[in-house]
């Protein structure tokens, strides 16, 4: 049986050394063929180590630890398929090494089962089929697991314009409501704006008639002091009250001009927040018209494919109608000939 393994290992060594003396690169390429050489003598270091060690333990005569080593090492020359072009003639080397493991675990697979066989008796087949049955688990769990590690490394297939509806349907749906969202916020921004400028305007009469009786309280107090001053007895009894009006007047003047200051920072600042709601509203009405121009474009592109679709199944249909009728028009002529 280690014959027939020495004979495959030879022969993949004999191929491989064939495949090696074919390089195909000329001299003008010669750091492009040292980098590749460089890459595949990086990547078999591993496997050929694994290979040596299968090979002592397979003239050791354990052979479990030789299939387990053989099949780490195609492993590891499986992953770099799989990252690695290797096409070429320059990766000929390690294709052909993996053809050596995948003899060599053939041969010694068949040496496994003919020593078992040799052990158990023809009837009993039961713990021949138990190993065969977790060998055969094995490799399948570990081809799902090259599997599922390749669909990660592959890149996400696009979604389909049907997959892509529900999607956008949503979009839509959230892009209305921030806009109905948007749009109450920016109507309370308006009241807020309205009721200020109304203050403001309330402020400003407010000032302008504090103001109007502050002059009118100066003037009578001026032409209280110059009845005074002519001796008027009634204007010397009437000085105090039109200081005490002046000084009154003077004080709902000041009081009406802060005010007014007040109520003109509250219409700033209502403004600039109508200036922001109108931003906000004016950016959400924009994203919900993109939502539903893309809604409507995927409703039509759908509807375009289905068409396109029904077409092809009607002319599909019709074509097999005709074949059909060609069918019987030539068997009734055979028939009648």
């Amino acid at each position: 049986m280690k014959g027939r393994f020495w004979a495959a290992a030879a022969l993949a060594a004999l191929v491989a050394g064939q495949a090696a003396a074919a390089w195909p690169f000329g001299e003008s390429e010669e750091e492009k063929a040292a980098a590749v050489a460089t890459r595949v003598a990086e990547a078999l270091r591993e496997p050929n180590r694994l290979i040596v060690q299968a090979q002592e333990a397979t003239q050791r005569g354990d052979t479990e630890e030789a299939i387990r080593l053989f099949r780490r090492a195609q492993s590891l020359m499986e992953e770099t398929e799989a990252k690695e072009d290797t096409a070429g003639s320059a990766w000929a080397s390690l294709r052909m090494k993996k053809f050596l493991c995948q003899s060599a675990l053939d041969a010694l697979a068949l040496e496994r089962a003919e020593v078992l066989d040799v052990r158990q008796a023809v009837t009993d087949t039961t713990e021949l089929e138990r190993r065969l049955a977790e060998e055969r688990a094995a490799i399948r769990k570990e081809a799902d697991a090259k599997e599922a590690k390749q669909k990660l490394l592959e890149p996400p297939k696009p979604p389909t314009l049907a997959e892509q509806l529900p999607g956008a349907k949503r979009q839509l749906a959230e892009a209305q409501a921030i806009q109905a969202d948007a749009g109450k916020r920016l109507a309370a921004a308006k009241q807020r704006h309205e009721a200020a400028l109304r203050a403001q305007t309330e402020a400003q009469a407010a000032e302008a008639a504090a103001r109007q009786a502050l002059r009118k309280a100066e003037e009578a107090r001026v032409a209280n002091q110059a009845a005074q001053a002519e001796g008027g007895l009634l204007a010397g009894s009437f000085a105090d009250d039109a200081d005490t009006a002046v000084a009154r007047a003077a004080e709902e003047a000041r009081a009406a001009t802060q005010a007014l200051r007040l109520r003109q920072d509250e219409a700033d600042s209502a403004a600039a927040h109508l200036r922001v709601e109108e931003a906000r509203a004016s950016a959400a009405r924009a994203k919900a018209q993109d939502a539903q121009a893309l809604l409507e474009t995927l409703e039509k592109a759908i509807a375009k494919e289905r068409a396109e679709a029904e077409a092809k199944a009607r002319a599909a249909q019709a074509a097999a109608e005709r074949e059909r009728e060609r069918a019987r028009a030539e068997a009734l002529a055979r028939k009648q000939a």
